[in-house]
């Protein structure tokens, strides 16, 4: 009915300024990483270059996106655990103890 279709509308539109404000936040964080490394492109060159990516994944089907979505899962479980390994093995801040608390 009338009240399905205007929750749908809104839901759309939702989800349409979401995706967005992600683009606008991406574009800002990557600006600001690159600009670190002596890149300096505007925050809207940067989200349209994510939204370029997305486009072409989304074209060459859920596959690629699926596949490429796994490496870099993949990778940062690889990270993470190099980091505890290295947090085991120095202590950390205040050292690690196996003693009882």
């Amino acid at each position: 009915g009338l009240a399905g279709g205007a929750t749908a509308l809104i839901a759309i539109l939702s989800y349409n300024a979401m995706q967005i404000g992600v683009m606008g936040l991406l574009g800002a964080a990557t600006a600001g990483l690159f600009a670190g490394w002596g890149i300096a492109l505007p925050w809207w060159a940067w989200s349209f270059i994510a939204i370029a990516i997305v486009a072409v994944l989304g074209y060459r089907q859920v596959d690629l996106s699926a596949k490429i979505l796994t490496v870099l899962v993949l990778a940062e479980y690889v990270v993470v655990l190099i980091l505890d390994l290295t947090i085991l093995k120095t202590g950390g801040d205040s050292g690690l103890s196996v003693a009882p608390f």
